[in-house]
């Protein structure tokens, strides 16, 4: 009997785990091929703050840059404009255009089947895109792209969601 409650007290906790989710951005990573922070030792950072679209939170953006200089200096890099290895950091943002003529309804009961009703959807995306560049050969050694729905990071305040993107980006370094 006692075995039974150890062993049903280790599967709850099992499914317990289990049932967490992480959550992480799809990160698409393309390199020059002997590409490595080690050989620098410092970097700077830019943005795309001057041409934001409307649609794009500024603080959002500002929070992932702070974000992002920090984990780079926690990294052994000290940040100094007069750098060769430029962090260019942009973020825009686009609209997801979905058609969903054939949803969940039923037609053989729906009469709204005879009137075609238009089913298009809008979803507003945001899109990351971190390039490394090194300035005295003028050249991108990294790019990484990620994006995201509206309803996941809008918010400054996103700490820990801002936190899970700078850290799945510079995992792919």
């Amino acid at each position: 009997m006692k075995n039974f409650k150890n062993s049903l007290a280790l599967l709850t906790i099992v499914f317990l785990t289990g049932c967490v989710t992480t959550q992480s951005f799809s990160v698409k990573v393309d390199s020059v091929n002997q590409f490595t922070l080690l050989n620098y030792n410092d970097f700077s950072l830019s943005t795309n703050s001057e041409n934001l679209s409307p649609e794009v939170n500024p603080l959002v953006l500002e929070a992932i840059e702070s974000r992002l200089a920090n984990e780079l200096e926690l990294r052994g890099l000290k940040s100094s404009e007069d750098s060769d290895l430029l962090f260019e950091l942009s973020i825009s943002a686009k609209d997801e255009i979905e058609s969903n003529r054939f949803g969940s309804r039923s037609y053989y009961y729906d009469r709204r089947y005879f009137y075609l009703d238009d089913d298009i959807e809008t979803e507003e995306r945001f899109v990351l895109r971190l390039t490394i560049k090194d300035k005295t050969q003028d050249k991108s050694l990294w790019t990484g792209f990620t994006s995201w729905n509206q309803n996941r990071l809008n918010d400054s305040s996103d700490t820990e969601i801002i936190q899970t993107l700078v850290n799945n980006l510079l995992e792919e370094l």
